[in-house]
């Protein structure tokens, strides 16, 4: 549908990825479809990808987002996630109606998650969080 495409569109726009740039080189959990032209562009790694060859950085990325919140960003910072970014209409929100209490969830509902700060909110309700999660805090 055109709301969709559009919404899409919002994780691969200009001022999200002058937003990525700014910040310094962290691994991501980026929606795994937009994750090519994001690390395209950036200085940035990916937890997850849609080659096969990174299952287990898939099977990371996918434990934490259907976790409760509390547990899915100890996940994060654990495998060294320093940003998460929620971009509507990807895999968060399928990740979200399968599992109503999990970190997706709350990402999707915009609802706090202890241990993830957002710091920019873009366009497209493509919100950047940074991994802060006491001694385990990210920026890497």
């Amino acid at each position: 549908s055109g709301a969709l495409a559009d919404r899409q569109s919002a994780c691969r726009s200009p001022e999200l990825l002058a937003a990525l740039g700014r910040l310094p080189p962290a691994t991501l959990v980026v929606p795994m479809m937009a994750e090519p032209h994001l690390l395209a562009k950036t200085r940035h790694r990916s937890l997850a990808a849609t080659y096969h060859r990174n299952q287990a950085g898939n099977r990371a990325m996918i434990a934490a987002m259907i976790a409760a919140p509390a547990q899915g960003t100890a996940l994060l910072a654990d495998v060294g996630v320093g940003y998460v970014v929620y971009c509507p209409g990807y895999d968060t929100d399928r990740y979200a109606r399968m599992q109503s209490a999990s970190l997706a969830a709350a990402l999707v509902a915009r609802r706090s998650v202890a241990g993830l700060v957002p710091i920019a909110s873009l366009p497209g309700g493509v919100t950047i969080y940074r991994v802060a999660l006491g001694n385990r805090e990210a920026a890497r």
